[in-house]
């Protein structure tokens, strides 16, 4: 398994913001004032966009066409930046204690535990981060091209949970590699994705207010659309092989790390907490 990115050298442009229409029953990504593409997500909200790479700041410019189009239409809508969305605002859980009333979350580090009553958890949303890495090593020459010495890829794919509460603005998210699952006591099984599912029905079950949305699955190819995988290239440097041979090793990271969190804060934005029962 590949390590975590570091020292990066190239990102790609930034994220654009989204678009989100509040309509019933269907959302659409709009190509064409006659062509109304379907994006149904939950037959209440959804979000229209298209990324502009190659020109990232025309991308304003883009949204008042989309959002003065979709109005013309008769669609409410919202323009929604990364920073409105607060994509930078998740806090990883360690371990939980589930009492009666109430979840105790702890995190790693020695931050204070934090206590939330299952009444007022809103949002339950499963999701899967994907990462690729492909490194490559090459040899240095007065060539067009430089020669490969070596190439490797590798593959993580990763359960996780997000989860909201009233009171609390950030996202709680649980990874299935990085969580300790004490908590289900004799449930715990040895496999963290089995684990994982275990953990996710437990908090479905006593969260009695909170909506459970596994829709990400579901619309993750159409969010390309709006939010492209994210990639970072890094170098490890420069090594001198023998007198006169020099070799650079390149790595780029695809990630849509990025893009979940982004659909995770936007779901919680229009989560509509149901009645307890």
């Amino acid at each position: 398994m590949g390590c975590p990115a570091g020292g990066v050298l190239e990102e790609t442009d930034r994220p654009d913001a989204a678009i989100a229409a509040e309509v019933e029953p269907v959302v659409g990504a709009l190509r064409h004032p006659d062509e109304v593409a379907s994006l149904d997500f939950d037959r209440e909200h959804g979000i229209v966009g298209r990324m502009h790479m190659e020109q990232p700041a025309s991308f304003d410019d883009e949204a008042d066409l989309v959002f003065i189009r979709l109005q013309d239409i008769g669609l409410r809508t919202v323009t929604l930046s990364d920073e409105e969305l607060g994509v930078s605002n998740v806090k990883r859980v360690r371990s939980m204690t589930f009492g009666d009333i109430e979840l105790t979350i702890h995190q790693a580090g020695g931050i204070e535990d934090t206590y939330v009553a299952w009444t007022d958890m809103t949002l339950i949303l499963p999701g899967r981060l994907f990462e690729t890495r492909l490194e490559i090593m090459e040899r240095m020459t007065r060539k067009t091209e430089n020669d490969i010495l070596d190439t490797s890829e590798f593959f993580r794919d990763e359960a996780v949970i997000d989860f909201y509460a009233t009171g609390h603005s950030h996202t709680w998210r649980v990874s299935a590699n990085g969580f300790d699952f004490s908590c289900l006591d004799k449930e715990k099984a040895l496999i963290a994705n089995e684990n994982i599912g275990k953990l996710q029905r437990l908090l479905a079950t006593r969260a009695v207010n909170a909506k459970f949305d596994d829709s990400y699955p579901r619309v993750r190819s159409l969010l390309e659309l709006v939010w492209t995988t994210q990639a970072e290239t890094q170098s490890s440097g420069w090594r001198r092989e023998r007198p006169g041979k020099l070799s650079v090793g390149v790595a780029t990271t695809k990630s849509n790390e990025s893009q979940f969190t982004r659909y995770s804060r936007l779901r919680r934005r229009f989560v509509k907490p149901q009645e307890g029962t």
